[in-house]
């Protein structure tokens, strides 16, 4: 190992002291005649502790190679055995890799035998279907089913009708219509026999099974439903602007849903998930849609099993307002009631599940958006009566559950007077709940205090709605007393 100059100057200087005499120039490091007290000793015992120390450290600095090499010869034999080890798993892989060679030649000849047996198979069927004589088919013939024929002669295409089912299913519909109607019926027998028990003389019962007790130029804003025997406010169509729809079937476009005419019909392409039919109002026309007339066309396959309502401001985006199921029957009515969710300029509906036999097929015949009900005033005709100026009146009426979503507030939504007076002066009952049935339907009853009205004995009734409700009315009761 070379030394440091200093380490050199250091041995150097070991080698020259001496006991000879001490002389600055000619013998500095002498001990002699004066050298030590020159510090010639005091330096010399300085050096040789350096000295000591730099052997010390040579030999620690000899010992750190050895064990340095001492580890690099362990490492060489580690690395030998790593080496030899991975050979050896090498070794192994190649083996397992030989064995799966194996394994895949002997499933390929699997293979080979499944194809031979399946191509077996395939001679077979088609012998027997040359031998069935099946007619060919194309197209027009999607959805229908191969069957027997009458005589027994071969094969023919066919398809099934499910319209016997259908037919069932709107008498299901009627008699239902006609058990409500009957369970309404005696509800108002039963509040009418009330009138003895509160000392009521006289008084009239209007079931509304037609509308020959309304006076038509005092009343407005009213339409009857000659089915279901009731009474409710006009809600208004919007406007058709711009109908929107994928691509249709057989130019079976969109404006068909919305021209008035049941003979036409919007019908979306069969295949693809999801068709909606939609009315784009425009820039600036936003509409709240409060109620839904969706009429079916003339396949009852295209009925969804599930409708959502949607809208939107931006056509990109839609919220779902709310779903129903349609009726099924073809040129079926479903009517939907909205729930208040603002106006918007884009409003659909969307097939959320199609028909089992349709393949997504959906079809209308007409469509309508419609707003809040309009305020109605429905007022009865005038009927005479036995008793000379009543003073005290009571009112029943009966409100069948709404079309479009809210509950009906009596005294609010609803607000029922009467007259004595032949229609002049009307006094407001106060209503209050007093029955609901089965249906939904609610019984109001109250009273009025027409003592203060004008002398008469010609009693009327009115109904007035308000604040856009949906107000249904299936019957009224108007009684009287001196």
């Amino acid at each position: 190992m070379a030394l440091s100059p200093a380490d050199q100057a250091l041995l150097d200087r070991l080698n020259g002291y001496n006991g000879n005499a001490y002389n600055a120039v000619s013998n500095p490091l002498g001990f002699a005649r004066g050298g030590n007290q020159q510090g010639v000793f005091i330096a010399s015992v300085k050096d040789i502790a350096a000295a000591g120390a730099l052997t010390t450290g040579a030999v620690i600095a000899t010992a750190a190679d050895v064990a340095l090499t001492h580890q690099d010869a362990s490492n060489t034999g580690l690395d030998r055995i790593a080496t030899s080890q991975s050979v050896t798993a090498a070794a192994g892989q190649v083996t397992l890799a030989a064995a799966e060679v194996t394994k895949a030649a002997g499933k390929v000849t699997l293979a080979g035998q499944e194809a031979d047996r399946a191509f077996t198979q395939a001679n077979r069927a088609m012998g027997y279907a040359n031998g069935l004589n099946l007619p060919s088919v194309g197209l027009a013939d999607a959805g229908k089913f191969y069957r027997v024929k009458a005589d027994g002669s071969g094969i023919e295409t066919s398809t099934i009708s499910f319209d016997p089912v259908y037919a069932a299913i709107a008498v299901q519909s009627a008699y239902t219509l006609l058990v409500e109607r009957q369970t309404r019926l005696n509800a108002l027998n039963i509040a009418e026999l009330r009138s003895d028990r509160l000392n009521m003389v006289d008084g009239i019962v209007d079931p509304y099974g037609d509308i020959s007790d309304i006076n038509a130029g005092a009343s407005s804003n009213y339409a009857f439903d000659n089915t279901a025997k009731l009474i409710g406010a006009v809600t208004a169509a919007f406007a058709t602007v711009t109908p929107f729809s994928p691509p249709v079937q057989s130019g079976n476009v969109a404006a068909y849903a919305f021209d008035g005419n049941t003979g036409t019909k919007w019908a979306a392409q069969s295949g693809s998930p999801g068709p909606f039919l939609g009315m784009d109002y425009g820039v600036g026309n936003a509409r709240e849609v409060r109620q839904v007339v969706m009429q079916n066309g003339n396949e009852p396959f295209e009925v969804p099993r599930t409708v959502a309502v949607q809208y939107s401001d931006d056509d990109v985006t839609y919220n779902t307002a709310t779903s129903f199921t349609p009726t099924t029957t073809t040129y079926g009515v479903s009517i939907v009631s909205i729930p208040a969710v603002g106006a918007h300029r884009y409003w659909r509906v969307l097939q959320t599940l199609a028909n089992a036999n349709s393949g997504y097929a959906f079809g209308i015949s007409e469509l309508t958006f419609r707003a809040a009900p309009s305020p109605m005033t429905l007022r009865s005709a005038a009927f005479a009566s036995d008793v000379s100026n009543p003073a005290l009146a009571r009112l029943a009426i009966q409100i069948a559950p709404p079309l479009i979503a809210g509950i009906v507030v009596p005294n609010t939504d609803l607000v029922s007077s009467v007259s004595r007076d032949g229609g002049a002066t009307f006094t407001p009952a106060t209503l209050s709940a007093v029955e609901t049935l089965a249906d939904g339907t609610v019984l109001y009853e109250g009273f009025a205090d027409i003592s203060g009205q004008p002398a008469g004995s010609s009693m009327a009734y009115r109904h007035v709605t308000a604040n856009g409700k949906d107000v249904r009315i299936s019957g009224t009761i108007m009684q009287w007393r001196a």
